[in-house]
């Protein structure tokens, strides 16, 4: 008679336990997991307070004043210090400032949130003497929630996009990136049905409690960002136990003498990236999602904040399309899983922007008509449940299309290559592309400070369907470039 171990034997679960392959991959998949989590309940909160305490129109001021210096900031302090410390450091450093920061946003900078903002009465007589500077007035006045929507951005940019990912393809392989990266994305992206469900239910739970509904929505806020704190320090943790499994795959990889010296300028790191035009069509595409991203996320945003104008339904609304978000995001996985060997990379590629042309031309498109048809309060609900579909399914396809071929196109590129370019396209190129997102917005709120986001439907309308047919042609031609590297 066999012995249980005997029998243990023949099952696959054994040889995931013991290999360092699946070791690996399992640690990758739950930082990604960590990660996700994280960006998700901190882009929950950042966007519900921005949107009902200040208003939607303010976010492209923030994305040009304030995100993008600060993301050309961290992109240049980057390309240095990786010169000189570790990746391990790095990572390791970037967390403790989010955890330093997240934690004093929760438990000092909120619940005295009217004594840390400027006095009222006097930014809006400043506002009604100098109108065309509202805009900026009200960075100055909400300038904690201005770093809190800036840090959750930062943490997709830098943790997610750039930190992470940098270290998933310096640990797997070329031969396994095809393999794995579905696998670790449909762990990972498990978190954000997770996220959603949390929300609502701590949400419910503390909006049935006898408190008032100010002390309701603090502790609510504390509760979640708590979460956020004890996931950063698991992921200490777990990136620790990551680096001391020894040399990963690509240890050995050739590196680069131009971007490896450390006397080697910014400039000069910046030049030897962008004359390849390989780097160069990566960021078009990374450009080309943010930009339509951007569109249509401020036009989402303004509509549900007439639908939902409070903080505490704000929040709930988002919570609830973060479900679907994450239930799509694991459909298109499983699709992504099951197609990945069986067709090639510029399919793959070409589902997320075929997905936001189509769905997200039908909401630009009703937003554009809304009212040429009808005034009826009766059309909102409709115009934001197309807007929620082109932004649950543009999100699936992001996480489960675009993520994963995009950073295929990073494996091949030698170590050093790989980490300033990831550090160029993922921070600075995506934040360049919201940037200009953001730029139409800008330039109309500042010259009619009354405007709204309905009045420049037709404008977002045509640069949407523009920036979509642009990002289609980039991949076709990022295609050739990507299998000549195979």
């Amino acid at each position: 008679m066999k012995t249980l171990s005997e029998y243990l034997q023949i099952l696959p679960l054994k040889n995931i336990v013991i290999t360092t392959r699946y070791k690996r991959l399992t640690l990758t998949s739950s930082l990604l997991f960590l990660v996700l989590l994280i960006q998700n309940i901190v882009r929950t909160i950042k966007n519900s307070l921005v949107v009902t305490l200040i208003e939607p129109e303010i976010i492209s001021f923030i994305k040009f004043y304030v995100e993008v210096p600060m993301t050309f900031f961290v992109l240049l302090a980057y390309i240095k210090v990786y010169n000189l410390y570790s990746s391990k450091q790095i990572f390791n450093f970037t967390l403790v400032v989010f955890l330093l920061f997240f934690s004093s946003f929760a438990f000092i900078i909120l619940p005295n949130l009217e004594t840390y903002t400027l006095d009222k009465n006097l930014i809006n007589e400043m506002i009604v003497s100098y109108p065309h500077l509202k805009w900026i007035l009200q960075l100055i006045e909400y300038w904690h929630l201005v770093l809190l929507y800036v840090f959750g951005e930062l943490w997709t940019a830098i943790l997610y996009s750039l930190l992470l990912w940098e270290l998933i393809n310096r640990v797997t392989s070329v031969e396994d990136s095809k393999k794995d990266y579905p696998a670790i994305n449909f762990f990972g992206q498990t978190s954000t049905v997770l996220s959603g469900i949390l929300i609502t239910y701590l949400f419910n739970k503390i909006s049935a409690s006898d408190y008032s509904s100010d002390i309701q929505y603090i502790g609510y806020i504390q509760l979640l960002f708590t979460i956020v704190i004890i996931s950063i320090l698991l992921m200490l943790v777990l990136h620790n136990i990551l680096n001391k499994l020894g040399k990963t795959p690509n240890y050995k990889r050739k590196t680069n003498a131009v971007l490896d010296n450390a006397k080697s300028s910014i400039v000069d790191n910046l030049k030897f990236i962008l004359s390849s035009k390989y780097i160069l069509l990566i960021s078009i595409n990374v450009m080309c999602y943010s930009v339509a991203i951007m569109i249509l996320e401020a036009l989402w945003f303004a509509k549900s904040r007439e639908l939902y104008p409070s903080a505490e339904g704000f929040i709930n609304y988002q919570s609830e399309v973060l479900v679907f978000i994450g239930l799509s995001t694991l459909f298109f996985s499983m699709i992504s899983n099951y197609i990945s060997s069986k067709v090639d990379w510029l399919l793959m590629a070409l589902i997320t922007p075929y997905s936001f042309i189509s769905f997200g031309t039908i909401f630009t498109f009703a937003c554009f008509i809304e009212d040429k048809i009808i005034t009826s309060y009766a059309l909102l609900p409709i115009i934001i449940f197309l807007g929620s579909t082109a932004h649950v399914i543009g999100k699936g396809t992001k996480y489960a299309f675009f993520d994963i071929t995009k950073e295929m196109c990073y494996v091949p590129l030698d170590n050093s290559m790989k980490a300033k370019a990831k550090a160029v396209i993922d921070v600075f190129c995506f934040h360049v592309g919201k940037m200009i997102g953001a730029l139409l917005p800008f330039i109309i709120f500042s010259i009619f400070p009354n405007y709204t986001y309905n009045n420049i439907t037709t404008f977002l309308f045509i640069i949407f369907i523009i920036v979509c047919i642009i990002w289609i042609l980039t991949v076709k031609n990022l295609s050739k470039f990507y299998n000549q590297k195979l």
